[in-house]
């Protein structure tokens, strides 16, 4: 049975990225700048003569802009700060053949790997997602301890979940080695 450990902490500024640039879909990433597109567009019908289509477009757009801003900064800093008063937290994650288990000094859950569908390799993280697409836990690549405990874990990802994996020669050729 292949079993892979991890054990991270987080840095403020690491977490501040995931959480505003990398947890939310990008059809919330960028509300804001719809937000903006709607408000100069009612702006503009306005200048054209059509005051009842311009009022409607403020009326969707401000609140979308505004939506937009809190999601990507504010929600973000408050996570932050709560985490903050809560200390380092010291992650440790195990991922076997069965399942993916995560613990925290809060939490302790273990997932089969049938509750997450895709995960996907970043320039500094992997990503794991359930198959709702509500929630994503992320690995730092620089959590793994050697090259052979990352190998085995892209070909863990390989084999349970549909994978968006970077290219790595010295990886993947471990992974064949592994086999053999």
């Amino acid at each position: 049975m292949a079993e892979v450990v991890v054990e991270f902490e987080n840095a403020d500024s690491e977490v501040l990225t995931l959480l505003r640039r990398k947890s939310l879909p990008s059809l919330i990433r960028y509300l804001y700048l719809r937000g903006i597109f709607f408000v100069g567009s009612g702006l503009a019908l306005h200048f054209l003569g059509s005051t009842a289509l311009s009022d409607a477009f403020f009326i969707i757009g401000t609140p979308m802009f505004f939506l937009g801003i809190y999601l990507l900064w504010i929600a973000p800093k408050k996570a932050l700060k709560e985490a903050k008063q809560k200390g380092v937290r010291k992650i440790r994650c195990e991922i076997t053949d069965e399942h993916v288990r995560i613990q925290d000094v809060d939490i302790d859950t273990t997932m089969n790997w049938g509750v997450i569908e895709c995960s996907e390799e970043w320039k500094q993280h992997y990503i794991l997602r359930s198959s709702r697409r509500s929630s994503a836990f992320a690995i730092p690549k620089r959590s793994f301890t050697s090259p052979h405990d990352e190998s085995l874990f892209r070909q863990l990802l390989r084999t349970h979940t549909k994978t968006k994996l970077n290219p790595n020669a010295a990886l993947d050729s471990a992974i064949v080695e592994l086999e053999e």
